[in-house]
């Protein structure tokens, strides 16, 4: 199989890809309520950016799943990482291997978009506690996109589809989640704009390693998202299990 942008991610040890970053991730963590005694899923965990600050902070447990194995080993081999509430599994988001409402709050951080959604969504729901929140920060179409532009994204990231705003809560409302509230919504022009915020910067700051590969991926991607920031961008939303 060709070295994909995930590969690109896992290689270059890519602890945040995800709109917003990290000083996005620790707001929204904020405006929920956990406790040690809540069952937290981080679905598509990566390196484990957001496992990690919950476990550290909250002490709650922490369920980690990837499926790509290199991510999963990288955070496997993270200083501390035994120490912490954190269990650890390589797993796919479409068939996960839980029984039904094992958790208070799932957390998916641009992950959906790159799977089967309504699949996803199907699983993340079956494995939701009820009464329980999702929170998922994914692309989407924010303006209307000619079908060429939408193939350069679906080729970068190998995806089969792009959703816009009203498609994503069609899918959300099939799946059955409700009680929707829009964190963020933005186009990618916005949040380029911001990216000089000192506070930002020190939040998001990381460190690629680099490879030939690694970079190709990457720039692309940047010069992409870059071209079409007026017209794509993501949303975050907060969604109930009721």
């Amino acid at each position: 199989m060709a070295f994909n942008y995930h590969d690109a991610l896992a290689k270059g040890k890519v602890y945040g890809a995800h709109p917003g970053g990290f000083y996005l991730t620790k707001r929204l963590l904020e405006n929920i309520k956990l406790t040690k005694e809540m069952k937290v899923l981080d679905i598509g965990c990566g390196m484990g950016q957001t496992t990690l600050y919950i476990a550290e902070t909250i002490g709650c447990q922490v369920v980690a799943v990837d499926k790509h194995p290199e991510m999963i080993h990288h955070l496997r081999q993270h200083n501390g990482v035994q120490a912490l509430p954190i269990d650890i599994i390589e797993a796919d988001i479409e068939e996960l291997p839980f029984a039904d409402e094992q958790f208070d709050l799932i957390v998916s951080e641009s992950v959906i978009a790159f799977t089967k959604i309504e699949k996803s969504l199907d699983e993340l729901r079956r494995v939701l506690k009820q009464p329980g929140t999702f929170i998922c920060n994914e692309m989407c179409v924010q303006e209307q996109m000619k079908v060429e532009e939408l193939e350069q994204f679906k080729n970068l990231y190998q995806i089969q589809e792009i959703l816009t705003k009203e498609e994503w809560f069609s899918k959300l409302k099939k799946a059955g989640f409700q009680n929707f509230t829009i964190i963020k919504d933005r186009k990618m022009t916005e949040e380029l704009s911001e990216y000089a915020d000192e506070e930002k910067m020190l939040d998001n700051g990381g460190t690629v390693v680099y490879s030939e590969d690694v970079e190709q991926i990457l720039v692309e991607q940047s010069l992409l998202l870059m071209e079409y920031a007026d017209k794509i961008g993501y949303m975050v939303i907060q969604a109930e299990k009721r």
